[in-house]
């Protein structure tokens, strides 16, 4: 999935004049790999923007967008060096590149860790919502507390609970 279309692909990178030029690139050769771009992650999350403006930092860049794949290539992986360059390019100027497996969006547009990632974040809130805790859109006299909606996903997701 997503391999290099031609031996010439990665070449076809340094006609690219612009980032624009680059994605529009990727997309007509791998129309799926770019799933959706985001402005924020979650204030919810502050490590990740933190990360983000971390990596900017080193590249003498500013934050741009957060760009969600469907796939990341290991760095190493010589079927995947178009999609490897297009990574550095993207992450080297500003962008952040992430697996849409590993976020939700939230109604106000914030990127949040999806419920299988939250596990393996080290600075998080204790409970995982589908939204941001403070987004305007929740309400939350409306909404069961937010442990009852884990353990009720949880269940779902683990199969202890099935419709008929």
């Amino acid at each position: 999935m997503f391999k290099d279309p031609s031996s010439n692909s990665v070449q076809k990178l340094t006609k690219c004049a612009t980032v624009k030029d680059v994605i529009e690139l990727t997309m007509s050769l791998h129309p799926s790999w770019i799933d959706s771009m985001h402005k924020r992650f979650s204030n919810d999350y502050p490590s990740l923007s933190a990360n983000w403006k971390e990596v900017c930092k080193k590249t003498n860049s500013r934050p741009s967008e957060i760009v969600l794949v469907n796939f990341l290539p290991l760095s190493d992986d010589a079927d995947h060096q178009f999609i490897l360059h297009v990574i550095d390019i993207l992450t080297s100027t500003g962008f952040a590149v992430r697996r849409t497996s590993e976020f939700v969006t939230c109604s106000c547009g914030a990127l949040i860790p999806s419920q299988h990632s939250h596990p393996y974040l080290k600075n998080k809130p204790l409970v995982w919502l589908p939204h941001c805790q403070k987004c305007p859109g929740f309400d939350r006299e409306l909404s069961p507390p937010p442990t009852l909606v884990n353990r009720a996903m949880e269940a779902l997701h683990n199969g202890w609970v099935k419709f008929k």
